[in-house]
């Protein structure tokens, strides 16, 4: 009798540490993809302080991954670039909009802005020999 209950008692303790670490991987997994979520629309609201730290967030849950490895770097590259280019520093800035585009798996919406930004930082550029010329 008494290994039926050290039988049973086995089981429900299996059962309960089991049921613990099916419940906290799911809880992590829908966290991770309410930071991507949220750090996406973040850049959408041009929020990317915010989005940089949801972010570093969905990797602290999941260490290798990828996407928020390359959203989190691209967010970083993009705010560089823009700090770049608010204090004239066209050929830096031109650069890091560059580097923002070769993101895989990142944000498109950046890569957007990026490409708007390197365009314009052109016709600066253009416009100063232009003028030098004069």
């Amino acid at each position: 009798m008494k290994k039926w209950i050290w039988a049973v008692l086995i089981f429900l303790v299996a059962g309960v540490v089991g049921g613990y670490a099916v419940a906290h991987y799911h809880e992590e997994q829908v966290q991770y993809e309410r930071n991507i979520t949220n750090g996406k629309t973040a850049i959408d609201q041009t929020n990317y302080t915010a989005a940089k730290n949801y972010f570093s967030r969905a990797i602290t849950i999941r260490k290798d991954d990828q996407q928020a490895a390359n959203l989190l770097a691209q967010t970083k590259m993009y705010m560089r670039a823009s700090s770049e280019f608010k204090s004239n520093e066209f050929t830096s800035a031109r650069g890091d909009y560059q580097t923002v585009l070769t993101y895989k798996k990142a944000s498109a919406t950046l890569k957007q802005r990026s490409e708007t930004k390197v365009k314009l930082i052109d016709k600066i550029k253009q416009n100063v020999k232009n003028s030098i010329k004069n």
